[in-house]
């Protein structure tokens, strides 16, 4: 997530993010209304960072893991623990992240999202440009 640009800047209001917030909730709950029709995923560590791939971020449009946000996956006993950064520890869409990975996880369906996804935010280490992806740093116009 690029919050280092002065919010004028960036197109993306702290407002705008709680409006989209409360749509993310409708879609969720609409989401899990129609899981009968979803593909199911199996729940393994490799298929959570594939759902975390669809995790895209409001400001840069490019997912979360390609921007290097995600550092950790775990899967036991059927909880998830996800260890994330954000660009910078003041960054105003920090909220969103609970809500935007939970609603990933939705075709897992033996996970209860508020009782078995634990999502741990870090600034340990601290996220540089260098994590992107080739591929993400290509399209950002990096390389």
């Amino acid at each position: 997530m690029n919050c280092e640009k002065p919010r004028s800047q960036r197109g993306f209001s702290v407002l705008d993010g709680e409006k989209y917030l409360i749509n993310k909730q409708i879609d969720r709950r609409n989401k899990i209304d129609r899981q009968a029709t979803i593909n199911l995923m199996e729940l393994t560590e490799a298929n959570v960072w594939q759902a975390l791939k669809t995790v895209i971020d409001p400001e840069l449009n490019i997912d979360i893991v390609s921007l290097g946000l995600i550092y950790q996956v775990q899967v036991s006993e059927g909880r998830v623990k996800i260890v994330m950064t954000l660009t910078t520890p003041g960054c105003p869409l920090a909220g969103m992240f609970d809500t935007l990975v939970k609603d990933a996880l939705v075709p897992f369906t033996e996970l209860d999202l508020d009782r078995d996804v634990a999502l741990e935010l870090t600034f340990d280490p601290p996220w540089v440009p260098d994590m992107i992806s080739p591929e993400a740093r290509a399209e950002l116009g990096f390389d």
